[in-house]
């Protein structure tokens, strides 16, 4: 019975890492598309390289928790 709270727990966790990875891509792909078209949506090549970075951080810190939990169910 103590797993249920562990997996509703990743499944939260999963959920939102999705939101996040889905709002930088979604953010990344419309400063680039801002600059390469030039639409007047106010965003810069700033905007499209925080993007970029926070989408790859992201990516590894999912990798990186997921890692700890499986590690921690492992264990357990």
């Amino acid at each position: 019975m103590s797993s249920h709270p562990m997996s509703h727990s990743v499944s939260s966790m999963r959920w939102g890492f999705v939101v996040l990875e889905t709002l930088l891509v979604l953010l990344t792909l419309a400063a680039l598309a801002d600059n390469l078209l030039d639409t007047d949506w106010g965003l810069s090549w700033s905007t499209f390289f925080v993007g970029m970075i926070g989408s790859l951080w992201a990516l590894v810190i999912y990798q990186l928790v997921a890692a700890q939990l499986a590690e921690r169910d492992k264990g357990s």
